[in-house]
């Protein structure tokens, strides 16, 4: 497993869009080694993750432990270890694939069970400092400004929620190989420029 000083985690939805998504798949990791980023992915459904009970382990039973034993109890450790975690799917109504969003759900052992307030609001405190970048990458059929708007607010929730400072969202449509290898590479300079 890479170090958390070049690794990107790359929790991925992508191989359910069969047409396109191989190809935004390989866009990221030769983006990501590009940028001399050590990519980990998680192909996500090929992978049995269960969806969240909703107990409320994590957060007072046994903290920090999910109690549905699957293999995100090997993604969690993969997260908080990397310098950039992705989140990669096609997207549907202006959010991720159900297989990326059942993974989502179950990232409430990163978090600590006392609130803060950040942006005004009120969220859980991160378990592990200090949290990777958050990129998001979404597929879409088409361009859609409605669809990239509400993708683009999402992952700015996500960041929030997450106690990730530095975020990006990167919107993949009707690109050939080398734009949306390109796009991927800026997104990535980009944060790994706001996290120095």
């Amino acid at each position: 497993m890479p170090s958390s000083n070049d690794a990107i985690f790359i929790l991925s939805a992508l191989n359910a869009d069969a047409q396109n998504g191989p190809a935004a798949q390989r866009a990221i990791l030769a983006a990501a080694c590009a940028k001399n980023l050590k990519p980990d992915v998680v192909d996500l459904p090929s992978t049995k993750v269960q969806a969240c009970y909703g107990c409320g382990a994590c957060g007072l039973t046994t903290p920090g432990v999910c109690a549905v034993q699957d293999p995100m109890q090997q993604v969690f450790p993969r997260i908080v270890r990397s310098r950039v975690w992705v989140l990669a799917s096609p997207i549907r109504f202006g959010t991720h694939h159900s297989e990326l969003k059942k993974a989502l759900d179950r990232c409430q052992p990163l978090m600590v069970p006392l609130y803060t307030m950040r942006g005004g609001e009120m969220n859980f405190l991160p378990r592990y400092s200090p949290a990777p970048a958050l990129l998001g990458i979404g597929l879409l059929a088409r361009a859609d400004p409605d669809q990239e708007a509400a993708y683009r607010a999402l992952l700015e929730r996500h960041g929030g929620n997450l106690a990730m400072k530095a975020g990006a969202a990167v919107l993949l449509a009707s690109d050939s190989a080398a734009q949306a290898q390109a796009k991927v590479e800026r997104a990535l300079a980009d944060l790994l420029e706001a996290r120095r």
